[in-house]
């Protein structure tokens, strides 16, 4: 009787500190994970707000960006491949955005079956793709007729109602899609900055400007969204991963693209490769997020 309560104090013993050891594991786990993705993401805004202020200041002519970023990119603020031509690189990306967000549906399709939250970034990026390439379609559209168009110029004060019309729905299409399910926003402040960004797209914003202006917008709810609610209301190893293998990517394109534009990417399809960044690394989130143990499952073995 003796040896077999000693036995079963001893085994008590060890579960219990087996248990202890584990949770210390998943908190150091946990605060690295935080620690990881909060740099992350706060050096990511910080080098969209460096960005932007050299962009601008190209712009206001305070300085030129010509010899660093190149002529391309420098004449159009994207990085344009085989103009006048179906190749046209906002076309490519049309094509491209749209099938990339059929491959992301059918990897949503199989995140929501295996009911797993911090996979949910791949589905919500389905409808934000798919318009986002159709924005690039209209900009096509809208550069083959308004084609004297200066860079310093908005785009639309001088249109007729009908095209403003179609322009305010497809901006509402592209920016709503992100900004209401990619980011923790309420539906009122995704309807509203969805209007309001349109407008100054526009109205107001130098068409050269028009990608530095939205992607940046994009980059900041995405990026102060997780800073201040995690990834799916948790600051894991998940939200690492989102900031170090979704949203890095995103960011190291935006600065490829001019870089690299003059000497390679002008010959290969131009700004289709930042467009195609975005699907990317969602899919490579979702290969190595998918590998690991559901969130669910991880908490409920370390209680």
């Amino acid at each position: 009787m003796c040896a077999v309560e000693h036995d079963g104090t001893r085994t008590a013993v060890v579960r219990g500190s087996v248990v202890k050891t584990e949770r210390s594991d998943s908190l150091r786990l946990m605060t690295a994970s935080r620690v990881i993705g909060d740099v992350t993401n706060t050096s990511l805004l910080a080098l969209s707000v460096v960005y932007v202020v050299c962009v601008v200041g190209h712009v206001a002519r305070w300085w030129s960006l010509e010899a660093t970023f190149g002529s391309n990119w420098a004449a159009d603020g994207f990085c344009l491949s085989f103009k006048d031509t179906m190749a046209h690189s906002h076309l490519l990306c049309f094509y491209t955005d749209t099938l990339a967000a059929l491959c992301l549906a059918w990897l949503s399709r199989r995140t929501v079956t295996a009911g797993r939250p911090e996979l949910k970034l791949v589905g919500d990026n389905v409808v934000g793709i798919f318009f986002h390439g159709l924005a690039h379609a209209y900009l096509w559209a809208f550069r083959e007729r308004y084609s004297t168009l200066a860079p310093e110029e908005a785009m639309l004060p001088g249109a007729l109602p009908m095209e403003a019309a179609i322009f305010c729905v497809v901006g509402f299409l592209f920016w709503f899609p992100f900004l209401h399910y990619q980011t923790p926003n309420p539906l009122w402040s995704s309807v509203l900055q969805s209007v309001l960004h349109t407008y100054l797209i526009g109205w107001v914003c130098p068409f050269i400007l028009v990608f530095t202006y939205a992607n940046t917008i994009l980059l900041f709810n995405d990026g102060c969204g997780r800073l201040l609610c995690g990834l799916e209301g948790k600051r894991d190893e998940f939200y690492a991963l989102a900031a170090l293998l979704y949203s890095t990517p995103i960011m190291v394109a935006t600065w490829a693209e001019p870089l690299l534009c003059d000497d390679f990417l002008v010959n290969w399809g131009g700004h289709m490769w930042f467009d195609l960044s975005i699907p990317t690394g969602a899919a490579v989130y979702y290969i190595v997020a998918s590998s690991l143990p559901r969130r669910d499952a991880k908490h409920a073995k370390s209680v």
